[in-house]
Formats: structure tokens, C-alpha cells, sequence
């Protein structure tokens, strides 16, 4: 079987074509916005079985290469296909017009998880911090694995920071990460240490183990009395740090959370002076390549954050996402990208 992507939108005009061709398998890719159709004609060997004349395909070829194709490269291949010697099969209009409404209801529901999502990542910092700060999620597909909370500690002159990011992509990796935070805001009561946190979640993910799924997150709390960050790191890229006009990369690492039992997290501590800036992100942002397969990388993302560190933790964030859209060209993003930036 061979599969030819077609945007719903083609449907029409794909019926005019004419009724030698059989769109026997449709196959619905929503987060793509179009379905897979199978293009089959009838084998000449008279038993029934569907298949595809070989020395026709051999021709059509490049059009099968093509990532998606459009009505007039898909009404191109009908055309060669209808060179064929064997009998033709009538198109399925009743099929595809099921198929059509079948993609736009589950594409309208894909929305509707978006809109979900983007609510449940919160929509401001807890004001008592003292601090300027500012985050942006944007996912590759309609929803995504990338995440960020905050949380204040009522007991303690401490507010907390977490972001993460879901192996994956997709609507897999937004449910675990709806299963992560959900586990996480039962925690943050609790006003564990970044350290604490992380192994406490982490032990908390594998009594509920999902196979082939694991979360990179950075958790930290801010102490506006002493201004001094306090960091721990499981998996995510180092965050960058710019102090006193010098940038840079905080070297905390650790093991992502829900795969060993036996992972240990180590606390790194920042003093912060006023105007300083730190920023965490999601490997999304420094692996985005551009056309000639070149990662964005940290070194990269480093300078953009010195260049602009004078600037409100808002105006950084838009630099980051500019550069990086700047860098990947109209090839776009294939990963979750998340950036929190924090000036204090």
C-alpha cells in the first residue's frame, strides 16, 4: 500500500478528477491537518485482489517522495494511473466525505486540548517574589510535553520555579505531562528543597510507571531576603546565568526523573545581585537547526540572552523566540520549545 497525504481541503477537487481510481484505505493524520489515502487498482490476474501496476509506479515515483502532496501533483498521478490497462474502480466519495469529517471533528478536539493546556500553565508568577519575570510554551505539534509552574511558599520569604519537558511530542507526552504537574502542585505544600523535590516526584512517577515515557525538569526556588537562586537539574540543558553583565551556563546536571529509583539530585546556589538574569529552557530551543542541519545551540542562545539581559524578563523571552524562528528559517520547529527567564 502506498499512501499519498492529502489536506481535507483537496477533496473537492480531487472528485472532478475522474472515477478510475480507488480510494480504497484512508488513514486520518489530524496533527498533520490531512489524510493518508491509499491509492489501489485491480489486479490483472482476475482473483480480486487490489494492487498497484508496477511499471506505472515506477514512473509516478516521485510523487509518492513528496512530504505532501497538492491537488495538482495528486491529479497528476491519477492521470498517469489511468494509463493503466485494468479495469477501473470507482472513487468512495461517501468515504472521503467521511474521512473529511472525521479529520475536522478530531482536529476541532486537538484545539480544544490546546486551548486546555495553554490554561493550565499559569498565567502569572506569585507577585510576593520580587522578581521580573517571564515564560513562553510553545509546543511543535497542536499540544505538546513542555511545561512550567511556579508556586510560593507562604511559610518561607521563598518562591519556586519548575519547568519540564516530556520525552515526545504530541498528545502522549501533553497527558504525562498533565500527570507530572498534577503530582508536582500535590508536592509543592510540602516546600521541599529543589533537591528534595525532584527525588520525591521522581519516586512518586515510578509508582505509576509509564513504559517508554520520562520528564527532563529543572526546579528552583528564589529566596528574596538573601537573593539567592537555589537550583536543581534533572536532565534539562544547563540554565544561563548572567551576573554582573557576564553570561554564563550554570553546569547543573542530573538523571531525568521516572527512570531509576536510585537517582540522586545535587543544589546549586546563585547569588543574584539586582538586574541579573537567569533563564531555563527546554532543549527544543538550542536543538532547532536550520537548513543546513546546524543546531541553534547554547553558545548561540547565551549571546541573545547577554545581548538583551538590560531588558524586562518579557522582552527577553521574544528576543530568544525571534532568534531561534530566525535561525530555523521556514523549516519551523520540531520540538516543544519553553523558555522562563527571571531578572531580579
Amino acid at each position: 500500500m502506498v499512501f499519498v497525504a492529502l489536506p481535507s481541503a483537496f477533496f473537492a477537487k480531487l472528485r472532478k478528477i475522474g472515477s478510475n481510481v480507488c480510494f480504497k484505505s484512508l488513514r486520518l493524520e489530524p496533527s498533520r491537518g490531512c489524510v493518508l489515502i491509499g491509492i489501489l487498482r485491480e489486479s490483472a490476474n482476475g482473483n480480486g485482489d487490489l494492487a498497484f501496476n508496477s511499471r506505472k509506479i515506477s514512473r509516478a515515483q516521485p510523487l509518492y517522495r513528496r512530504r505532501k502532496a497538492d491537488a495538482d501533483t495528486l491529479a497528476e498521478l491519477c492521470r498517469r494511473e489511468q494509463q493503466c490497462s485494468f479495469a477501473p474502480l470507482p472513487v468512495n466519495g461517501m468515504a472521503l466525505e467521511a474521512a473529511e469529517k472525521e479529520s475536522s471533528h478530531l482536529r476541532h478536539e486537538l484545539q480544544l486540548a490546546r486551548e486546555l493546556q495553554s490554561e493550565m500553565l499559569p498565567a502569572r508568577h506569585p507577585p510576593e517574589a520580587g522578581w521580573n519575570l517571564a515564560a513562553r510554551c510553545s509546543p511543535a505539534q497542536t499540544v505538546g510535553g513542555d511545561f512550567y509552574d511556579f508556586f510560593r511558599y507562604p511559610n518561607k520569604a521563598i518562591s519556586a520555579e519548575a519547568i519540564g519537558d516530556v520525552c515526545g511530542k504530541g498528545t502522549s507526552a501533553a497527558i504525562y505531562a498533565a500527570l507530572v504537574t498534577g503530582i508536582l502542585r500535590s508536592l509543592a505544600p510540602l516546600e521541599l528543597r529543589p533537591a528534595e523535590m525532584l527525588s520525591t516526584l521522581n519516586k512518586a512517577l515510578l509508582t505509576r510507571p509509564v513504559q517508554a515515557k520520562y520528564v527532563a525538569m529543572i526546579y528552583a526556588t528564589w529566596d528574596e531576603r538573601e537573593r539567592v537562586f537555589c537550583i536543581a537539574n534533572a536532565g534539562l540543558p544547563y540554565p544561563i546565568c548572567v551576573l554582573n553583565g557576564k553570561p554564563l551556563l550554570l553546569k547543573a546536571a542530573g538523571l531525568p526523573l521516572g527512570l531509576f529509583a536510585s537517582a540522586e539530585y545535587e543544589e546549586h546556589t546563585v547569588q543574584c545581585a539586582p538586574g541579573d538574569v537567569v533563564v531555563f529552557y527546554t532543549d527544543g530551543v538550542t536543538d532547532a537547526i536550520d537548513k543546513r542541519c546546524e543546531d541553534f545551540g547554547p553558545e548561540r542562545l547565551k549571546k541573545v540572552v547577554a545581548m538583551n539581559s538590560g531588558e524586562t524578563a518579557e522582552r527577553v523571552v521574544s528576543s530568544i523566540f525571534l532568534a531561534v524562528g530566525s535561525h530555523a528559517g521556514n523549516l519551523g520547529a520540531f520540538d516543544d520549545q519553553t523558555v522562563v527567564v527571571v531578572r531580579t
